[in-house]
């Protein structure tokens, strides 16, 4: 799909790397498929359910979804080419509906005017008329409106204020994402995403190996609790929960709590006693996983951890890292 653009100068487009991961010149190997949709990968090697990536550029196709693109300065740096990988056995008559381009949580910007160094802004559009994936020269657009059935159950938990007052019984709703869909029922195992810092729906995308791969493999059962004081885990609610008495209680301390009663609570409630349970995260996640099963081993029985910053947790790295 070409996309041309506007009020570009005569020094044209020029793109820095690596925000265009799917690009043949960015790696020595052949450039790799990303399924957007959070569904199935297009391919065994694809990297799958990368959100952020996705937020890079992306394609709508008919009857495929959201597929990761590249993005291609051409006609002398006046138009962007976005190109994808089509799944095998896609219709040759598949039709692109809409575009999208370093639209996200984190904006993914890659193409830069060369003339006034100012990024091309970020979009999200759907096509007046569909058009074929081949070429497509682009028309005025409105605003992109999809909607897709997410692949989890949304449910909330009565969760406890205060774990360090066990007399207090205030509790609040946790919010949790639940997928039996490949679960062997009770003494199958448990895989448990520690929530981090945000929503906890913007993290299921980004984790299509365990949801996708190990899920099925396993036949495990997936939950996503999401941290206190983030997305719709607010334990004082949107107004309450942000002074600075309630963010006391946000704390990695009281979060791992969080989780382990609502584990204990979840697997009696499946009578799933004899399920164990593997943590997982990234980033903070990651780090949130490694502390729960350090903290919790009875709860836990292992923790897959990426990416998690643990050596910044150790005041024995402080001081060579410039932290006083």
């Amino acid at each position: 799909v070409e996309i041309s653009l506007r009020d570009v100068s005569p020094a044209g487009l020029h793109l820095r790397r690596p925000f265009n991961y799917f690009s043949p010149g960015y790696a020595a190997a052949a450039p790799v498929a990303v399924d957007c949709t959070g569904s199935t990968p297009v391919s065994p090697t694809a990297n799958v359910s990368m959100a952020l990536m996705c937020a890079w550029a992306s394609l709508l196709v008919d009857g495929v979804g959201w597929l990761n693109a590249s993005a291609e300065a051409t006609a002398g740096g006046r138009t962007l080419l976005l190109s994808a990988v089509l799944p095998v056995r896609t219709s040759s008559a598949a039709r692109v509906l809409a575009t999208s381009y370093g639209y996200g949580p984190i904006p993914m910007l890659s193409a830069y005017d060369a003339g006034t160094n100012l990024p091309v802004l970020p979009w999200n559009t759907t096509l007046q008329r569909a058009a074929p994936a081949a070429t497509w020269a682009q028309p005025p657009y409105a605003p992109a409106t999809t909607a897709t059935q997410p692949p989890y159950d949304t449910r909330f938990f009565e969760q406890r204020v205060d774990h360090a007052s066990p007399a207090a019984n205030a509790t609040w709703r946790q919010r949790y994402l639940i997928s039996e869909a490949h679960w062997g029922g009770p003494g199958s195992p448990i895989l448990f995403y520690t929530g981090n810092e945000g929503p906890i729906t913007g993290f299921w995308a980004a984790c299509g190996f365990v949801t996708e791969v190990l899920a099925p493999r396993l036949g495990a059962l997936v939950v996503f609790a999401e941290q206190r004081f983030y997305g719709e885990s607010l334990p004082f609610g949107r107004i309450g929960s942000f002074s600075p008495a309630a963010l006391a209680l946000l704390t990695a301390e009281q979060v791992l709590a969080d989780y382990a009663l609502l584990l204990t609570s979840l697997k009696a409630q499946l009578h799933a006693a004899e399920s164990r349970v593997v943590a997982f995260g990234g980033s903070f996640g990651g780090t949130l996983a490694t502390l729960f099963r350090a903290k919790y081993p009875h709860v836990v029985v292992g923790a897959l951890a990426a990416s998690a910053p643990l050596g910044y947790y150790s005041p024995t790295y402080w001081k060579e890292r410039g932290v006083d």
